[in-house]
């Protein structure tokens, strides 16, 4: 029970949607992240079973979350959330919480919005795009002294935009990124 509580604690304070459920399946603590992502939904919510509803494909996580209580089987990867704003892909984690090899606690499920990251990649590759597109050095040489010290200055610019998209497209607030990527873009240009 005391070691349940600090969990609690933990997870309230959390902003990674989590869901925890015991071992028959019964939802038992669902943070406020995870009420903020169903938004409505939450209040029919109250068992393992219930969570298929959410997910873009239904079947798929009904057979996920049957091997997770029937054979404790711990799963990762992505699905679909069917969110009141817009379908969200999520990177989901589901694993059994033991005490003992055969004695099942309950169960953790986690959940990661991979929304921004997605946005993050999207205008990463359309950087990269626009770029090489918008700048490739032209067919037709200019004379010889102008042409070299073009094509040097030109790779220089678009070596170093490309580098500081790199470093960019790393940070941590995802949210900011493709702003950031754009006015690199534009100063390019």
């Amino acid at each position: 029970q005391s070691q349940f509580e600090q969990v609690r604690r933990q997870v309230t304070r959390t902003e990674q949607p989590v869901v925890i459920a015991d071992a028959e399946g019964r939802i038992i603590l669902a943070n406020q992240a995870f009420a903020r992502l169903v938004g409505d939904e939450r209040s029919r919510l109250r068992w393992v079973d219930d969570l298929p509803s959410i997910f873009a494909d239904p079947d798929h996580m009904r057979a996920i979350l049957k091997d997770l209580v029937t054979r404790r089987r711990t799963w990762r990867g992505e699905q679909t959330l069917v969110s009141q704003d817009a379908p969200r892909p999520m990177m989901l984690r589901v694993d059994p919480v033991l005490s003992a090899p055969d004695f099942v606690l309950g169960f953790v499920l986690l959940f990661n919005d991979l929304t921004e990251r997605r946005a993050v990649d999207e205008a990463r590759r359309d950087f990269q795009q626009q770029i090489v597109r918008r700048h490739r050095l032209p067919a037709v040489p200019l004379d010889g002294r102008d042409d070299l010290i073009f094509r040097n200055l030109l790779h220089a610019v678009v070596g170093n935009a490309q580098l500081a998209a790199l470093e960019i497209a790393d940070g941590v607030d995802l949210a900011d990124i493709p702003a950031k990527l754009e006015a690199v873009r534009s100063s390019v240009d």
